[in-house]
Order: structure tokens, then sequence, then C-alpha cells
């Protein structure tokens, strides 16, 4: 996976929904200092479960999230 591309897109799709960082951690029960690890593409590993729980947030399927499209 390209951190850097799955960040980009997970920010442009928060910010089409009008998610902010506080919502998407309380729909997803991911603390918000890893939403913030993982928007900003610095994090080490990513769990299947938190990538399909982000997705579902953000309306943008697990592997489209991943390869950064969307």
């Amino acid at each position: 996976m390209n951190k850097q591309a799955f960040a980009a897109c997970m920010k442009r799709n928060r910010e089409k929904q009008g998610i902010t960082f506080e919502n998407l951690a309380e729909k997803t029960g991911i603390p918000i200092g890893k939403i913030i690890e993982f928007e900003s593409g610095e994090f080490e590993r990513i769990k299947a479960s938190e990538l399909e729980k982000i997705g579902k947030a953000i309306e943008v399927p697990m592997a489209i999230l991943m390869h950064g499209g969307g």
C-alpha cells in the first residue's frame, strides 16, 4: 500500500463528507491520535479492520481506499 496515496484519499473523502477527526474517531472507534497518524501517512501498520471501518465511515470501499483512489 502506498501510504501517501492512502492518506490523501482518506483526507479528500473525509473532508468531502464533512467529517471531522473527532467524528471519524466516534464513528469508527479508532482513537483520534491513530486517525491523525493514518491521514498524515505517518503510520507503521494499519489493520484490515481499521481500513474497513474508515472506508465505511467515509463511504469509500476498502480496496479503493488502500490504493488511494476515490
